[in-house]
């Protein structure tokens, strides 16, 4: 977390970066079992990443594929 919070006072929240470094901690937070914490933040990431990189960036879909998967592992 202090990562995140370095990258976001030096590059700021929306360089990619910095938005790369959220969606490895929310990935990170899933395997750890805290789907709870991880899902609202992979959610603001791909919000963010949508306006920032566009829908069709790499980064963008993956992000969001990420979420699809999370939540048809819950069904």
């Amino acid at each position: 977390m202090d990562v995140i919070r370095i990258q976001k006072k030096v590059l700021g929240n929306e360089h990619p970066d910095t938005l790369a470094g959220v969606t490895y901690l929310a990935i990170v937070l899933k395997h750890k079992g805290n789907i709870a914490e991880a899902a609202p933040l992979m959610w603001t990431c791909v919000v963010m990443q949508r306006g920032i990189l566009g829908p069709k960036h790499p980064a963008t879909l993956i992000s969001s594929q990420t979420l699809v998967v999370w939540h048809l592992d819950k069904e």
